[in-house]
């Protein structure tokens, strides 16, 4: 990686300061039917409790309580001084017209409780890249500061598609992407090179699973540490912005707001789950840290007051011999290779403190006594301690924390480590807080501002260099390098030498790390020489995980195989290999599908079994379609019928049942054919009444249309009527 010119000014401190930093917590307004004002109030007073500055309201269109509840939430906001503002979900309930968006703005974005940044109302999305060009005329006639979700295009593609409308970029990627990777700040670099001078709002999550097969979501991500290492990532990205996700998104299970009852449950009654996985299990205790973390982002420094442990751990060890109700480790609608959910979770016992000075911990788990060392510690002795035990034990779960031999604050889980609930593992953790007496008020000893790292690590072969560079040599670049640690230079009286560069055979994405490492006489030869060599540039990023990239059907699975063959073969090809049905055989850089070949979603598609069911949603938007594996729900004209490529070389295509309707695949010819159009000649009339009679004016009008140079031709749909055959052959099929 080469060293930009903003890694130059910021070299000397951990990271270049965003000042204006706010952080917001997202809100589904779908879960809030139940709501009065009143407890739009008592929310806000929790999260202003939590130093939170703002509730994302994430809204979905044509949802009943909409009008009722955004009213509630900013009369709300007004009588506490709190602050809001509109995330327009594209994805839940489809694109929001630009009418309806104007119409919300205009009634709540002016108002003193809607959250303004450089006197502009900061409006978001949740998705929506596919109406851009609606946000040009919405900006045009309402000014407001545009920092959608574009997550699925990539922060690249985002930042160009979005030139010239978007105004910054939030990044919904909070979770670990790979089963053998921690969370990491890969994705967040990316944002905010692609950015420029544009502000970037990070998301931070402690956790996620959800099982909605109604929604076909089922799988989770890895969590453990996740919410403690976001917070520490905070510090080193230094985003404009926070956003954490979220305050009541129970489904997913990173929600960090009380449970309402089950009248706020409704996503798990919609999405048919499977049992209850959120019920009675309250997540409040994750916000216990915030006042102190979230300080500490804005500012560099906070004091704490008060000394606390909190505990967190999942319910059953993998020995119960629960059900895990099909859920997998990370999951291929986002092109991860999936696998069962114990590849992600541990047993074990997770948990922080918060202090004024070093202590250690003791963890009892079913009577057994374990005492481990800590695996993030602040400089100085003042702030948050991260710490874990890798067990099977089942029981009740305490965790002391002892200073010179005494006891200093002490929590116990209210749920023990036991029994299946309803006969599933429930990968919901719970989470508990205790707090120890009041202390003279403590603060680190030196600010984030003019710290430098002194731990850090990294992913893959980069782990080394990183641990090295970041620990002795005040470098650690978050394009490739995580800092876990802050304090003084490590540096004052090292001298520099001579930059090196990338060992022969590495690529440039080594050059910032050799140069810097080299200089100071760390130069490990695997990576790193003191010899130039020719510059190799990669096109593609070290640090991206790895895809599918091909697959073969899974046998034991009780469909039509040779269908499924043929939709795992295409899927697992190009990234889209759930484990469910198919088996990955290799891994690697992902191949994407032609986007021209893209004949559009497949939203219809009904299979019973859910991970069948959206691999023909994308194998079918490509035209990979078997039936009746693959089918829809019959619409007036019958059952639709998706038709494979091979079609024309049989030349038949079979409706086993008519009336259906047969979407015929494109043609792709063998070579570049340029189709010319003869122009088009009319004529257009113009008339009017004078002195009584009616006088005409003829012109003629020649439409000329542009020869289109392609290799591949749209062919349409072929309707089968009630009564008509039941194969389509020979000259029908002709292409």
């Amino acid at each position: 990686m080469r060293i930009p010119v903003l890694l130059g000014i910021c070299l000397g401190l951990l990271a270049c300061y965003a000042e204006a930093k706010a952080v917001f917590a997202h809100f589904m307004v779908g879960n809030t039917a139940s709501y009065n004002r009143a407890l739009w109030e008592t929310e806000m007073d929790l999260a202003k409790a939590s130093r939170i500055d703002a509730f994302v309201l994430n809204i979905a269109r044509g949802e009943s309580m909409n009008a009722a509840q955004i009213e509630n939430a900013f009369l709300a906001a007004a009588a506490k001084g709190f602050k809001l503002l509109f995330s327009f979900d594209y994805a839940g309930r489809g694109p929001w017209p630009a009418s309806e968006v104007l119409a919300l703005l205009k009634r709540y974005a002016s108002t003193e409780a809607y959250w303004k940044h450089n006197q502009l109302p900061l409006v978001s999305t949740f998705e929506g890249p596919g109406n851009r060009d609606d946000w040009v005329g919405i900006k045009r006639e309402f000014k407001c500061f545009f920092v959608p979700d574009w997550s699925s295009l990539g922060a690249e593609e985002a930042v160009r598609r979005g030139s010239g409308v978007i105004d910054g970029l939030f990044n919904w990627a909070a979770w670990p992407n790979h089963n053998d990777w921690p969370m990491d700040t890969y994705i967040d670099a990316s944002y905010q090179r692609a950015l420029g001078n544009m502000p970037y709002m990070m998301p931070v999550s402690p956790w996620f699973y959800t099982n909605l097969p109604k929604y076909d979501k089922n799988w989770l991500w890895r969590g453990e540490m996740l919410w403690f290492d976001r917070w520490l990532q905070t510090l080193h990205v230094q985003p404009e912005w926070v956003q954490i996700i979220s305050w009541n998104d129970y489904g997913e299970s990173h929600y960090i707001g009380p449970i309402r009852g089950d009248a706020s449950l409704v996503a798990l009654r919609d999405g048919e789950a499977p049992f209850n996985y959120v019920k009675d299990i309250e997540h409040g205790a994750w916000r216990a840290f915030l006042p102190y973390v979230i300080e500490l982002y804005k500012t560099g420094t906070a004091s704490l007051t008060k000394e606390a442990v909190m505990v967190w751990h999942r319910m059953q060890s993998k020995a119960s011999g629960c059900h895990d109700g099909n859920t997998t480790s990370f999951t291929a609608t986002h092109m991860q290779p999936e696998g069962k959910w114990d590849l992600s979770m541990r047993d074990g016992i997770w948990f922080a403190a918060q202090l004024g000075s070093a202590a250690t911990a003791e963890v009892t788990v079913g009577g057994t006594v374990f005492k481990p060392d800590w695996r993030r510690s602040p400089y100085g002795g003042v702030g948050i301690y991260i710490g874990f035990v890798l067990t099977s034990n089942t029981g009740n779960v305490k965790v002391d924390i002892r200073r010179s031999g005494a006891i200093v604050v002490s929590v116990t889980s209210l749920k023990s480590i036991g029994a299946c609930q309803e006969g599933y593992y429930n990968f919901n953790p719970t989470i508990n807080v205790a707090s120890g007496p009041t202390i003279a008020a403590k603060s680190p000893p030196i600010n984030i501002k003019d710290a430098f790292c002194l731990q850090g690590t990294a992913v893959g072969e980069f782990a080394d260099i990183c641990t090295n560079l970041c620990s002795k040599y005040d470098y650690c670049p978050m394009s490739a390098c995580m800092c876990v640690r802050w304090g003084p230079t490590q540096t004052k009286n090292l001298v520099r030498g001579p930059p090196g560069y990338p060992a022969p055979g590495r690529d440039t994405n080594w050059s910032g790390l050799c140069a810097v490492a080299c200089s100071y006489g760390y130069c490990p030869s695997s990576y790193c020489s003191m010899t130039k060599s020719p510059d190799i540039i990669s096109n593609v990023s070290p640090f991206t995980p790895p895809s599918c990239t091909s697959g073969r059907a899974n046998t034991a699975l009780a469909v039509d195989q040779k269908a499924l063959a043929t939709i795992c073969e295409f899927g697992c090809k190009h990234g889209y290999c759930p484990s469910q049905s198919c088996v990955c055989t290799s891994t690697g850089r992902l191949n994407l599908a032609n986007p021209s070949d893209y004949m559009g979603g497949q939203p219809g598609l009904q299979h019973q079994v859910l991970h069948v069911r959206l691999l023909c949603r994308f194998t079918c938007g490509y035209g990979v379609c078997p039936w009746p594996l693959c089918k829809s729900p019959p619409g007036p004209n019958g059952e639709t019928i998706y038709i494979g490529p091979e079609a024309y070389a049989t030349r038949t295509a079979k409706c086993p049942s008519p009336p259906c309707v047969l979407v015929m695949p494109s043609v792709t010819l063998s070579t570049a054919t340029t189709i010319s159009v003869p122009p088009y000649i009319t004529t257009l009339e113009v008339g009017a009444s004078q002195s009584g009679r009616f006088v005409a004016t003829t012109t003629i009008i020649t439409i000329t249309i542009k020869p289109i140079t392609t290799t591949i031709l749209p062919v349409s749909n072929y309707n089968v009527p009630r009564g008509g055959p039941q194969g389509a052959q020979s000259g029908s099929l002709q292409a």
